[in-house]
């Protein structure tokens, strides 16, 4: 197994990756219509403020799983949302992301705020990163590379900042037990249309 950062020609089958795998909450969020699209287009856009942070798993030359981290949380998504916002509007009124509901896009986007508003108060004064998603494809689980890929975005972490924090669904309890194998605590909880989830963060030793 060979990890190693993603490719740009890469956010296509990492964004099939991640609808995949996070099917449920998708659905709960824009319907039946999935935007994969949508992810495809954000996954470019992440690789172009921090490339770094996105880290494959890959067999054979083919991702089997990938991590997105970043060292500034407030900066990337403010860049996320100066570049991306009118550019996904028009798009949206092309028919790029036809079927797909501009309002529940909005929505999603006041829950990120509501995330970082419930989770910024938890390390303040220290520089703190952000693990935003981790995906393992489903034939491919059980085999140490949600862990590898963690310890991988851990180290590049680790280099910036002071505490890493993350969002997991509180059912998701082998995400949770991996979690706090590698030093992540509950410090919070916040509620969403998706359901509840905990915010954990991992404070980094000096």
């Amino acid at each position: 197994m060979e990890y190693r950062n993603i490719f740009l020609e890469e956010a296509r089958p990492c964004g099939y990756l991640y609808v995949d795998g996070f099917l449920k909450q998708l659905c709960a969020i824009f319907g039946r219509k999935i935007p994969v699209n949508l992810v495809i287009d954000f996954l470019i856009l992440a690789h172009r403020i921090e490339k770094d942070g996105l880290i494959a798993a890959c067999e054979k030359n083919e991702v089997v799983g990938f991590a997105l981290m970043t060292r500034n949380p407030s900066r990337f998504f403010v860049r996320i949302v100066i570049s991306g916002f009118f550019p996904v509007i028009a798009k949206f009124f092309k028919g790029r992301y036809r079927g797909i509901s501009l309002s529940r896009s909005i929505q999603s986007i006041l829950e990120f705020i509501l995330f970082f508003r419930t989770s910024a108060g938890t390390a303040k004064n220290i520089k703190t990163g952000q693990v935003i998603t981790m995906v393992v494809a489903r034939n491919m689980r059980g085999k140490g590379i949600g862990a590898n890929l963690l310890v991988k975005g851990l180290e590049y972490l680790k280099k910036y900042v002071c505490a890493v924090k993350l969002e997991v669904k509180e059912e998701n309890l082998p995400a949770i037990g991996l979690y706090k194998k590698y030093g992540f605590v509950e410090i919070g909880r916040v509620r969403s249309r998706v359901g509840t989830s905990k915010i954990m963060v991992k404070y980094f030793k000096n």
